[in-house]
């Protein structure tokens, strides 16, 4: 369990060379509960743009009512 007072989970996006996009994801509600429990992150590459903002979207809400924030290139999107 963690110590963290509220749930959330971050997508960041970082363009590289070739114009395909690194995202890391983090988030402390690993099991979709709605409050901190796990710690878990992942990583993978959209090809485009659009990919990346069909896939992450933009800052929202997630399915457990957690705050979702994207970000690409340091800026929210």
């Amino acid at each position: 369990m963690t110590t963290d007072y509220y749930a959330f989970q971050t997508m960041e996006g970082h363009t590289k060379e070739d114009g395909t996009i690194e995202v890391f994801v983090y988030t402390n509600d690993n099991l979709d509960l709605g409050y901190p429990n796990e710690r878990a992150s992942w990583d993978f590459i959209c090809k485009t743009k659009e990919a990346f903002i069909g896939r992450c979207g933009n800052t929202r809400f997630g399915c457990s009512g957690i705050m979702v924030t994207v970000t690409l290139d340091g800026k929210k999107v």
